[in-house]
């Protein structure tokens, strides 16, 4: 099976498949906005800000990370930041509080929860911060949003955002302690 070329350039087994590097020139919309949004001057900001909209929307991926301007400012704490993309580009809360809890922001993520509609909102933001909280590796902070689901179908939706989040950040002792929880729910 064909694997991806890395990003060394010695590499050169025919059966790799050719990836394109990232380079100086590539326009990262999330970058740009992210910056933006850190500029004081609102005004500026907000111009800055429609102007990349007309080529992306607000919550576009970063092209290497997968952050979005409003995940990455959350896990910084960068809370002013963060409310002006909510409040004047309508920004995720799902990513703000996915970010916030990444960055163990634990008031302000809860501040983002207790704005959820409605159940199955609740249910997607506490899925959200639950990953954080893992990629994070805030355990204690991850079994406690673990703790608020009592639906035993939504506790497995959780454990699978918290396994893959402990995964992806490398916390694999962790991950492995979550799948072997979440077995019992098969």
């Amino acid at each position: 099976m064909p694997t991806v070329v890395s990003q060394l350039d010695f590499k050169s087994d025919s059966k790799e498949i050719p990836q394109k590097k990232p380079n100086s020139d590539d326009i990262c919309f999330c970058e740009l906005i992210y910056k933006a949004a850190k500029n004081l001057n609102r005004n500026e900001a907000k111009i800055a800000i429609n102007k990349i909209l007309l080529f992306a929307t607000i919550d576009v991926q970063h092209a290497t990370t997968n952050d979005v301007a409003v995940s990455k400012l959350a896990a910084e704490g960068n809370i002013e930041s963060v409310n002006f993309l909510i409040k004047e580009f309508n920004a995720s809360l799902l990513w703000a509080a996915y970010g916030y809890a990444r960055g163990g922001h634990v008031v302000e993520a809860d501040k983002v929860f207790v704005l959820a509609q409605d159940s199955v909102d609740r249910l997607k933001l506490l899925k959200q911060m639950a990953s954080g909280h893992a990629q994070g590796g805030h355990v204690s902070e991850a079994k406690k949003i673990l703790a608020l689901v009592q639906n035993s179908a939504d506790r497995f939706a959780v454990l699978q955002h918290m396994a893959f989040g402990y995964a992806l950040r490398g916390h694999a002792a962790e991950a492995n302690k979550v799948l072997s929880v979440s077995t019992e729910f098969c």
